[in-house]
């Protein structure tokens, strides 16, 4: 057996679900929130306040494996633009999640 430099067993997938972060950050008034899926996923991404309120579901639904990136306005569920300040993003795909911070600066 001739060794091949691969491990057979140790072969990553290369969409492991991932965060990649949000750009721009600090942002106005729009940013977008990158993330890799492993697998095609009823996806939800939540953003919140610094206190754990929800300020606006931004996405709910499949999605595909791969890259993705959503983007976020810095308007809450309701329309309005919310104050400058810290929040934090959540993504929920299956059973897992990631979370982020960004910074709506006006």
């Amino acid at each position: 057996m001739q060794p091949s430099g691969i491990d057979d067993d140790v072969v990553g997938t290369p969409n492991a679900f991932s965060l990649k972060g949000n750009y721009p950050n600090p942002f106005n008034p729009i940013t977008n929130i990158a993330f890799n899926l492993d697998v095609r996923s009823d996806v939800t991404v939540t953003v919140y306040s610094l206190l754990g309120e929800e300020v606006a579901t931004i996405h709910n639904g499949i999605l595909q494996s791969g890259l993705q990136s959503i983007k976020w306005n810095g308007l809450d569920s309701r329309g309005t633009q919310v104050a400058s300040g810290v929040y934090i993003y959540r993504i929920e795909a299956q059973d897992r999640a990631l979370t982020g911070k960004m910074m709506l600066l006006k």
